[in-house]
């Protein structure tokens, strides 16, 4: 006899019931929406079991799925794929410089067709997804679609500085007066003020010349 409890919006794992879809084997079938947007029809008594959590599109992967939509819009499904990856990964520099800084994906992203939605189609291949807040959560309103190089000027390990009044780059500030970032850079970790860091010409090297050998003597 199929299966006559009712499910319609109870979650089981990354699963949320939608409708029901028939029956299956004298079980209740129900068309489930997973939190990667794909859907799939799955027995009730599965469900309660816990036999079944995810979608058949992330079963197997650490990753979720973008389902259907992924084919559809590849360079965007790269990014969050990405995102999500980042976000969960258990050893490496991702595990450092994300999980353990408490960088993570927000609840609605879970979903490539919400992220797809918030954030728009990414264009091209320069493009990356940028946090505004270096230090905030991939999250609407925190991301955006960026160029490599703009990305590079919102790292944690950009150095701004105060220059003519304004929040500036360093390395920008050292391209317009024509000044060696690395040595600039240097001298302000040896504590020199910024302006004489910037402003100090370098002092040139001496070349050691060569004695010059009498080949007559």
């Amino acid at each position: 006899m199929a299966d006559l409890i009712r499910m319609e919006g109870m979650v089981f794992g990354e699963l949320t019931v939608i409708r029901k879809a028939g029956t299956l084997r004298k079980y209740a079938a129900w068309l489930c929406r997973c939190s990667c947007g794909a859907e799939i029809v799955v027995r009730g008594d599965k469900l309660r079991r816990g036999d079944r959590k995810v979608c058949d599109y992330a079963k197997h992967s650490d990753s979720f799925s973008g389902g259907p939509l992924a084919k559809e819009d590849p360079l965007t499904f790269s990014s969050w794929r990405h995102m999500q990856a980042r976000c969960r990964a258990k050893t490496g520099k991702h595990h450092k410089n994300y999980v353990l800084r408490g960088i993570t994906v927000c609840e609605r992203w879970r979903s490539f067709a919400a992220f797809l939605e918030d954030m728009g189609p990414r264009g091209s291949a320069e493009m990356t997804i940028e946090r505004i807040d270096n230090d905030g959560p991939y999250a609407p309103g925190n991301c955006r679609w960026a160029t490599n190089f703009e990305q590079q000027r919102n790292r944690s390990t950009t150095v701004f500085v105060e220059w003519g009044g304004e929040k500036r780059v360093l390395v920008d500030v050292c391209a317009e007066e024509e000044a060696p970032y690395a040595v600039v850079s240097g001298r302000l970790r040896m504590g020199w003020p910024l302006e004489e860091a910037v402003g100090t010409p370098i002092r040139a090297r001496k070349k050691n010349r060569p004695k010059e050998i009498d080949i007559f003597s």
